[in-house]
């Protein structure tokens, strides 16, 4: 289906669908939930190269907005970030300031056959310290 979505020139459209739509049900979820229950952030997809448009970035923070949302009730799993091996530092500068707003992320594809590692070496030591204090750590798979 995505693919079909991307050769239509409608993944963009998808993309923000997904993103509304998810955070709809989350708000809905966090208004009927009763007591000290204990919240998991949603985790939505999203490619590395959606993340640095300033485009998506505005949208997710309206959404947020629009349903009351805090930003530490959303991570963002980035797949893609082996592409901004050479040059990362537009997608550091976007998970940065997402980040600022409490959103967390998991990235993926990380291991001796992918760069990705350079990419958290790019984030200050305080910044990642900051983050694992925030309860917001990177989750890290192969």
């Amino acid at each position: 289906m995505l693919r079909i979505a991307r050769h239509a020139g409608l993944d963009e459209e998808l993309d923000i669908w997904v993103l509304r739509r998810s955070c709809a049900l989350l708000s809905h979820w966090l208004a009927t939930r009763k007591g000290d229950d204990t919240l998991l952030p949603l985790s939505l997809n999203i490619t590395a190269s959606r993340l640095i448009e300033t485009e998506y970035m505005d949208a997710l923070r309206r959404v947020l907005r629009l349903y009351r949302l805090k930003g530490d009730c959303l991570r963002l799993d980035v797949s893609g970030v082996e592409s901004f091996s050479a040059t990362p530092e537009p997608l550091v500068l976007a998970m940065k300031s997402l980040a600022n707003d409490g959103i967390s992320f998991c990235v993926d594809r990380f291991g001796p056959e992918h760069d990705s590692l350079r990419l958290l070496s790019m984030l200050s030591r305080s910044y990642c310290q900051f983050l694992c204090m925030a309860g917001q750590a990177a989750a890290l798979s192969d």
